[in-house]
């Protein structure tokens, strides 16, 4: 494997599995092309280096107390969960080389910068993710 395909395939988002959708409380579709950051690796790259991310896609943490942006190219969204998926901490266009704590997130997911507030996502508000 050429290093220059190596790189390009660690770099892109098609290594992260699918959990097609996430939804509010009243089963509108948030997000119907989210990701699931399910190892080491997915985890440490998230989003770094992506340019953009469309509007329906998302990247959900498990157990993720903390979230970067370093080497992000873009702002973001960050959506903290706890267990019952309620919003506990909401932050809105984290721009890039920052840290973000929430240490009693049982779920995190990353989107578009301003995209949480376009949706009407809001801290006490609950989500469900939905396996298709």
């Amino acid at each position: 494997m050429s290093s220059c395909f190596s790189v390009y395939w660690l770099l892109s988002t098609s290594y992260l599995n699918y959990m097609p959708q996430i939804l509010n409380a009243g089963n509108k579709i948030l997000f119907d092309d989210a990701r699931m950051a399910d190892s080491r690796l997915k985890r440490l790259i998230g989003l770094m280096f992506r340019k953009s991310i469309p509007d329906n896609q998302a990247l959900i943490f498990y157990r993720a107390g903390e979230i970067h942006t370093f080497f992000m190219l873009m702002p973001i969204d960050i959506i903290f969960l706890d267990k019952s998926m309620e919003v506990i901490k909401l932050r809105e266009n984290v721009p890039p080389m920052r840290i973000v704590f929430c240490r009693k997130s049982f779920y995190t997911i990353e989107c578009a910068a301003g995209l949480s507030a376009a949706k009407g996502i809001k801290e006490g508000d609950t989500l469900i993710i939905k396996n298709g």
